[in-house]
C-alpha cells in the first residue's frame, strides 16, 4: 500500500494506511511474541508442555534400559536406542534452538529426572517431575 500510494496514485492517504499496517502487524507479532515466551500466561503453557514431555520421557529411558541393561549416563545416550528421542526442555528457552535438556542424573541402579521450572532453578517449588507411577521404575524423586 505504501509503494502503490507513493509510486502510482502519489496520495497520502494510501500511504498513511500503508505505515498504520505495517505498525500494526509488528506491534501484534511483538505482543505474540512477548506473551508466549515472557509472559506468566506462556510460561504457564510450556510447563505443562515440559510435564507431558517429562511423562514421555520415563518410558524412553526404561526402554533404553530394556535394550542396554543400564540407566543412560545422559539424555542424549537415549539417542542410541531412538534417535527421535526430544529431552529438550521448553521451559528453560525463549525460542529457536536455546533450550537445555531436562535434568536427569543416574544414581547406581535408579535415576532422577525433572524440569528446574519456571524460575529455572533447580531445588524449588515450581520444579515438574514426571508424573508416573514409579513402582517398577528405576525413576525417584531425589
Amino acid at each position: 500500500m505504501v509503494v502503490v500510494g507513493v509510486v502510482k496514485y502519489k496520495d497520502k492517504r494510501l500511504i498513511f494506511i500503508g505505515c498504520l499496517a505495517i505498525f500494526f502487524t509488528v506491534a501484534i507479532y511483538g505482543f505474540l511474541y512477548y506473551l508466549t515466551y515472557y509472559s506468566d500466561f506462556g510460561k504457564r503453557e510450556f510447563a505443562e508442555i515440559a510435564q507431558k514431555k517429562l511423562n514421555n520421557l520415563v518410558p524412553e529411558i526404561e526402554f533404553f534400559k530394556l535394550k542396554k541393561g543400564r540407566y543412560p549416563d545422559s539424555l542424549e545416550q537415549l539417542l542410541e536406542v531412538n534417535e527421535l528421542t526430544d529431552f529438550s526442555d521448553p521451559v528453560s528457552g525463549n525460542g529457536g534452538d536455546n533450550y537445555r535438556p531436562f535434568n536427569y542424573k543416574k544414581i547406581g541402579q535408579h535415576y532422577t529426572l525433572f524440569s528446574s521450572g519456571i524460575d529455572q532453578i533447580i531445588n524449588t517449588n515450581d520444579d515438574i517431575y514426571p508424573r508416573v507411577d514409579t513402582g517398577h521404575l528405576g525413576l525417584i524423586r531425589e
